[in-house]
């Protein structure tokens, strides 16, 4: 089991863009992982994780569009919290829970895909996202 660690990415200041794909031997990505890295404007998840910590993403401005894998069976709260520049995210199907505030403040979500697996979504997950709409 290979973990991307607590605040490994936080605040990374970079004048570019960046994309980042996750390997195939990464299973969790810990708590606060990339939280603050301004200028990540994509993620690829490996085939292998299955865990998104609390507030991994959490306030990652540039992200545009998230895709979820199947993978993925738990994610924590605040996860993607307040990645305004988000405009749509599909989650997999073998998540069951969106944990409270995981999209909260994502002012720009036009589109939410919902796994068939969701059977919960916590409060204020996708409270002040603005402008969008729901997919199930």
């Amino acid at each position: 089991m290979h973990t991307i660690g607590y605040e490994a990415f936080f605040f990374l200041d970079c004048t570019n863009p960046i994309s980042v794909t996750i390997s195939d031997t990464v299973t969790n990505i810990g708590n606060s992982a990339f939280v603050l890295f301004t200028n990540l404007t994509a993620v690829t998840f490996g085939t292998n994780v299955t865990s998104i910590g609390d507030g991994a993403f959490s306030c990652c401005y540039s992200l545009t569009n998230l895709m979820v894998p199947d993978s993925v069976t738990s994610m924590g709260t605040h996860a993607f919290y307040f990645c305004t520049g988000l405009t749509s995210a599909t989650i997999g199907n073998s998540l069951t829970s969106i944990p409270q505030y995981a999209f909260y403040g994502c002012q720009k979500l036009t589109i939410l895909t919902i796994g068939k697996g969701v059977t919960n979504i916590g409060q204020n997950a996708c409270t002040a996202c603005t402008s969008g709409q729901q997919h199930v």
